[in-house]
């Protein structure tokens, strides 16, 4: 979900709210997303090739 602007929160929330199994199927996407892609391991890679190590 990519908000362009603070006027899209409220619906945007308020869409959650009114399915709930929508707003579980997110969160659950976005727990699989962080943990696949936000480790220290891939913070490490980031930092190296941006040093150029």
């Amino acid at each position: 979900m990519t908000l362009t602007s603070r006027a899209e929160l409220g619906p945007r929330l308020a869409a959650l709210a009114a399915d709930p199994q929508g707003a579980r199927d997110l969160r659950h996407a976005w727990r699989e997303h962080l943990r696949a892609r936000h480790t220290y391991g891939h913070r490490l890679a980031f930092i190296r090739e941006k040093i150029g190590a």
